[in-house]
């Protein structure tokens, strides 16, 4: 075990598991409102699901042609207060959503997408440095975009719609720094400790958590929040607590570098959505979006994937991707909310569960969200938290992390 902050030693308020962008926020909120919290991550913080990413910090443009109206609305705010309190690591990037002549919705529907979706991100640039503000989107034609994207087919392209979001450079370090707040407001964070069982009293109630099998933490709330490992840091105790999670498994590219400096957003012939990002001097393609059963610790890149990736790009592509071009691949597993809709379709909505009802009062599941949403999800989460144990928890303080900068950041760095 490796612990950052104050030593392991007494009881808790509370106890979170997953060192992932979920559990370090709801971490970071419940020691931020005064609750003597410890964090408790089996492998390394950040090492699962939150480092196989976009490499974005985006609002969801996508989700939009599911009417989740709501995730994206809180996303796009949610952008910006990372971008403010970490520059550093959250900074500008233009995307570009292509469009063909036989692209479905047609480019004056995708135009008005980004219409809305940049209407919802009115207040996008209030307080923010005229470094990093987001220009209007615009349309950029079929002669320009090719300069600017070279290896686009040109055979039936229209031109792209232009708009603003922002890069995750590095999420592990992105993650890190909002555990070191986290740290720095009094919690404890320990890594390499796998949560092997739930600790509970005569009547059932969860009292915390055992740790690495030998060690015992008192706590008055648990909160599970393992992403896809949920159901297994439960044990035996997740099916009676009806804690599952549906599984989409998503898989990245890296290849050469194709050339361009902005991302691209397309729709292959396929109907599939991916983004080519440059990223470090090499592209990142992908995620696929597909289901998953069995352990997450099982998910790999397969043919089935690859094939995947390549069909869709090769699709609007000049020149195929060769199996030369694949220098390497990301996976992760998504730990989504059964909706009973598919994988791809599924919104990226949380969930917050409270195991009372079901005969394990003190304990929580927490599943589905997103690294944009985290910030708003581990306040929320906490917020449930503390009006449910308002008896059994000591009197918290108000915490607003919206406009605290994170970790390392150093501020406003506006040029004149």
């Amino acid at each position: 075990m490796s612990v950052l902050g104050q030593p392991v030693s007494g009881r808790y308020d509370v106890a979170v598991i997953g060192g992932g962008i979920s559990g370090v926020q709801i971490a970071r909120h419940a020691a931020g409102r005064g609750l003597r919290t410890v964090l408790f991550e089996r492998d390394d913080f950040g090492s699962g699901t939150s480092a196989a990413t976009t490499k974005a910090i985006h609002g969801g443009l996508r989700y939009l042609e599911q009417y989740d109206f709501g995730v994206v609305a809180e996303s796009v705010s949610e952008r910006r207060y990372l971008g403010l309190a970490a520059p550093h690591l959250v900074q500008p990037r233009s995307f570009l959503l292509t469009a063909y002549d036989w692209s479905a919705p047609p480019a004056p529907v995708l135009g008005a997408g980004v219409a809305l979706y940049e209407a919802m991100a009115l207040r996008r640039n209030v307080g923010v440095p005229k470094d990093i503000r987001s220009p209007r989107f615009r349309w950029v034609g079929k002669k320009a975009l090719l300069k600017q994207v070279p290896w686009l087919t040109p055979e039936g392209l229209t031109g792209a719609w232009r708009h603003d979001d922002t890069l995750n450079i590095h999420p592990e370090r992105l993650l890190l720094a909002i555990l070191q707040s986290f740290v720095a407001d009094g919690g404890t964070a320990v890594n390499h400790a796998p949560v092997t069982g739930l600790l509970r009293d005569a009547a059932g109630t969860v009292r915390g958590v055992q740790v690495t099998e030998d060690t015992d933490i008192e706590a008055t709330v648990v909160i599970n929040a393992a992403g896809p490992w949920v159901a297994a840091a439960l044990g035996d105790l997740a099916e009676p607590a009806g804690v599952r999670v549906k599984q989409a498994k998503g898989v990245h590219l890296v290849t050469r570098n194709l050339g361009g400096r902005d991302g691209v957003f397309v729709r292959g012939r396929n109907g599939r959505h991916i983004v080519v990002n440059p990223w470090e001097g090499k592209a990142l393609i992908g995620p696929t979006d597909t289901a998953m059963e069995g352990s997450a610790d099982d998910a790999v890149a397969d043919v089935d994937d690859i094939n995947l990736l390549r069909e869709t790009i090769d699709s609007v592509s000049a020149v195929p991707l060769t199996r030369e071009d694949v220098e390497s691949t990301i996976v992760g597993v998504r730990p989504l909310v059964d909706d009973g809709s598919d994988t791809y379709t599924s919104s990226r909505r949380f969930d917050i569960r409270d195991h009372a009802d079901g005969g394990l009062p003190g304990l929580y599941t927490v599943t589905g969200g997103k690294w944009t949403t985290g910030r708003a999800m581990g306040e929320k989460v906490i917020d449930t938290v503390i009006k449910a144990q308002r008896e059994q928890l000591p009197p918290t303080r108000d915490f607003d992390s919206r406009h605290l900068g994170l970790s390392t950041s150093f501020g406003d760095y506006d040029t004149v």
